[in-house]
């Protein structure tokens, strides 16, 4: 339950400042710093909030199933499962959540970074990176963060088994759609 919450609290970081499209303009360069950003006044964040581009142009169920090996993955709608709070929701064949996308500003992931119980530092994506949750909250990690600049995305996956521990997709695989979907993103 405590991940769940966590979860959400994240998700609703990223999405609040997720508002308008802008067409993806190339590569964005990665550096594996892990330090966070400063904080950012109010303008700032509403300039930011305007430059979210619609999540499709970032990461496409072509990407997830390259990536994963999963055949006959879906999007599928917030209103289709409680769990599925993602901008991008992600089911296999028969509806089951796999993974969960959602798009942010810097504000956005220094508040989930400061708000949640993260397992540890990353490195290779973004300025900064993080995966999660603690080991105080579960004991599987199922959650990849980055930011870019002003850009951020967050990615979770789901346990196959409830109370089992093999997630859908590994640290490693969401670690390179969070990366795909950042360079998609200027």
């Amino acid at each position: 339950m405590r991940v769940r919450l966590a979860t959400v609290a994240l998700l609703a970081a990223l999405a609040v400042s997720a508002t308008a499209c802008t067409p993806p303009a190339g590569p964005a360069k990665s550096t594996g710093s892990t330090t966070a950003t400063g904080s950012v006044s109010a303008s700032e964040t509403a300039q930011m909030n305007s430059s979210n581009p619609d999540p499709d142009a970032l990461l496409s169920i072509a990407d997830v199933q390259a990536t994963s090996g999963i055949a006959g993955l879906k999007l599928i709608a917030q209103s289709d499962s409680t769990e599925a709070v993602g901008r991008l929701n992600f089911a296999n064949a028969d509806g089951t959540l796999v993974a969960i996308m959602n798009v942010g500003d810097a504000v956005a992931f220094s508040q989930s970074l400061n708000g949640m119980n993260y397992s540890k530092d990353a490195t290779g994506t973004g300025d900064m990176c993080y995966v999660g949750p603690s080991p105080k909250l579960s004991k599987v990690l199922s959650i990849f963060a980055a930011a870019q600049g002003d850009h951020a995305v967050m990615m979770k996956t789901f346990l196959k088994v409830k109370d089992g521990t093999e997630t859908w997709l590994t640290i490693d695989q969401m670690q390179q759609l969070v990366g795909l979907a950042l360079s998609r993103w200027q």
